[in-house]
């Protein structure tokens, strides 16, 4: 038994379709006259001159793939390992960077209060202990900051002395 390989008989089916439709078109051209003699060719012939394609596109795409296809000088791109990315620490940014702790009013019993400034609204707030703002939630009033809760997050602001107020 004799097993064709999917191109061979593909090549046979592409071969048998050109000669039905070279033949219906020269009966078509030749109104009754005499065709000219088919050529006919051995099937030994015929998978001997498939072979030897075969044979010869193996060694051409070998030698594609040697030489370079857009360029002379192209040589073949060689990956480089990456670095490895030294890890920074991780800097805690204080959250309440928008406002600014302008003055403390302490009073030892708990009844002070402060005064924050928002920077970028200007707007200010004074606030005693139990107060919100913004979602937070003054927890203490301290001689020289404010203990600023919100959830689980505790932030502190302190008070910033001006040069003003050391003369």
């Amino acid at each position: 038994m004799i097993i064709f390989s999917s191109r061979l008989v593909l090549t046979l089916s592409v071969i048998n379709l050109l000669v039905l439709v070279g033949g219906g078109l020269s009966l078509l051209l030749h109104d009754g006259e005499q065709l000219p003699a088919a050529q006919t060719v051995s099937l030994e012939r015929f998978l001997n001159d498939m072979t030897e394609r075969q044979q010869r596109s193996s060694v051409q795409l070998a030698s594609l793939e040697q030489r370079p296809l857009f360029h002379q000088n192209r040589k073949q791109y060689i990956v480089k390992k990456a670095m490895p990315v030294k890890k920074q620490p991780v800097r805690r940014v204080n959250p309440l960077t928008a406002y600014k702790l302008k003055g403390i009013v302490y009073i030892n019993g708990g009844n002070g209060f402060v005064i924050l400034l928002n920077k970028n609204s200007g707007k200010s707030h004074k606030l005693k202990t139990g107060d919100s703002f913004d979602g937070w939630t003054v927890k203490s009033i301290l001689k020289s900051a404010v203990e600023l809760t919100k959830g689980a997050e505790v932030a502190q602001l302190k008070l910033i002395k001006s040069a003003d107020s050391k003369r």
